[in-house]
């Protein structure tokens, strides 16, 4: 059976889908709560995929502030910027929750936490992982070394692309 957009059968009347869109973004929301994911803006730098389609739905929505941000060559404060698209499909229900955890690591780099980011790499622990600098009190030579050799034991050879 053909099934709409939102998973219900095509020919459904609303009064029956309507429900069922209800309580799957009523679960999305509660599973979103107990995996105690992170809400907008606090996923540090580690990537979020998009949909054209929803920049598409917003610019439709908000022309002008979409025009006023895009005029602007340099960030401004009534630009908006990615995290409208994200809280966008979040009020709509279009939305997968996951747990940050599981995603990757976002750290920042200093003292204490080199030899860690270190054993991240070596031993692979985190599918992503982003380093921030920022007030470092690690010298930038000792971070690419001890971070170029914790690469170069996991990855010792050019890869295809790279020869």
């Amino acid at each position: 059976m053909a099934r709409t957009l939102h998973g219900s059968p095509r020919g459904a009347s609303t009064r029956t889908a309507a429900p069922r869109r209800l309580a799957r973004a009523a679960k999305n929301v509660l599973s979103f709560a107990v995996n105690r994911v992170v809400i907008q803006g606090t996923f540090g730098h580690l990537p979020l995929s998009y949909l054209k389609s929803t920049f598409e739905e917003i610019w439709k929505a908000q022309p002008g502030v979409m025009e006023r941000t895009s005029a602007n060559r340099f960030r401004t404060d009534d630009c908006v910027n990615h995290w409208l698209a994200s809280s966008w499909n979040m009020v709509s229900g279009r939305f997968c929750p996951a747990n940050e955890k599981r995603r990757g690591e976002f750290l920042l780099l200093d003292e204490k936490s080199l030899p860690a980011v270190c054993d991240i790499v070596r031993r692979q622990k985190a599918p992503l992982l982003c380093l921030n600098d920022k007030g470092s009190d690690v010298t930038p030579d000792r971070c690419f070394e001890e971070i170029s050799a914790a690469f170069e034991s996991i990855l010792p050879g050019k890869s295809s692309f790279e020869k």
